[in-house]
């Protein structure tokens, strides 16, 4: 880290010190005001781990420009403060047989306490059901749901339908392509 010899905090704050020169970047995208610093070495640790998460700390550090000492404090550091979530790892659901993927919208018939209460063990219980998010908008939910094919997602319908006591709407719609996904 290269340090100026007199009043770097100044320059600091009023963004006159040149990237590279230290760590921290800007006070805007490292949260000087609340003490979290996160500088452009943690952003490169994040989207290395983003991308392959069981990556050596040997590796990550070839990956980051920095010692791998260095990126184990890093990531422990990221970790605690709960920049890093949990780690897992992302199944390859073609390989799994479950080859439909779908988003299907839903729009409740009632708001009421039991019902939805049931509806949401359900949601969670089912093992179809790979995401799911109450929203704004035209539908009340939105899910993500991988299936073996269009009749087991009939079939999840069915159950969905019946354990709701009805709907209001629901439309579904088949993923024919992934362009992009990511994990944050």
């Amino acid at each position: 880290m290269l340090h100026e010899p007199h009043n770097l905090r100044a320059k600091f704050l009023d963004g006159t010190i040149e990237t590279g020169k230290i760590l921290h970047p800007s006070p805007q995208s490292c949260g000087f005001l609340t003490g979290e610093f996160m500088d452009v070495y943690d952003q490169r640790i994040l989207r290395s781990i983003q991308e392959v998460a069981d990556l050596t700390h040997a590796e990550l550090a070839e990956r980051v420009h920095l010692s791998p000492s260095q990126c184990a404090r890093r990531l422990d550091r990221l970790r605690a403060a709960g920049y890093i979530e949990r780690t897992v790892a992302i199944l390859n659901r073609e390989r799994l047989g479950l080859d439909v993927l779908a988003h299907v919208l839903i729009s409740l018939q009632a708001h009421e306490g039991a019902q939805n209460d049931a509806f949401r063990r359900f949601i969670n219980d089912a093992p179809e059901v790979l995401e799911s998010y109450m929203q704004s908008g035209d539908a009340d939910l939105l899910m993500k749901v991988a299936v073996r094919d269009l009749e087991a997602l009939a079939e999840f319908i069915d159950r969905l339908i019946k354990v709701s006591g009805g709907l209001a709407a629901l439309r579904s719609y088949i993923v024919l392509r992934s362009i992009k996904t990511v994990s944050a």
